[in-house]
């Protein structure tokens, strides 16, 4: 029986891991979208907006069932794409989502959630 639960927890954090791959692949592409703000215009550097929406709201939804909602990853993650939803907030939140699965492949590729 233990042996069962330890493959079903194994095999979620596979599933896991793989997802949060799919979403750093998104992030990559939304990040591709850079285009300038404008001749004379002052600011950072634009994205697709629709496409980092739904990469970010599928990644918060994404920490919060692995971490929830009170946790250090998804708070500085929103934290990033809640100021503004330009380039440098955007790559800083990819670089977030990144250090979590760097994290899970250090603990020998196990997630470790809290509860």
């Amino acid at each position: 029986m233990l042996r069962k639960a330890k493959e079903r927890f194994t095999a979620m954090d596979e599933k896991t891991k793989k997802r949060i791959e799919e979403l750093i692949a998104v992030g990559e592409q939304v990040l591709a979208t850079k285009r300038s703000p404008g001749e004379h215009v002052i600011g950072d550097f634009r994205i697709d907006a629709n496409m980092a929406y739904l990469w970010a709201t599928s990644v918060q939804h994404l920490l919060v069932s692995i971490f929830g909602q009170e946790s250090e990853q998804y708070r500085k993650f929103s934290y990033q794409l809640g100021r503004q939803l330009t380039f440098s907030p955007a790559s800083r939140a990819l670089a977030i989502l990144k250090s979590v699965l760097d994290d899970c492949e250090r603990d020998h590729g196990h997630l470790a959630v809290p509860g």
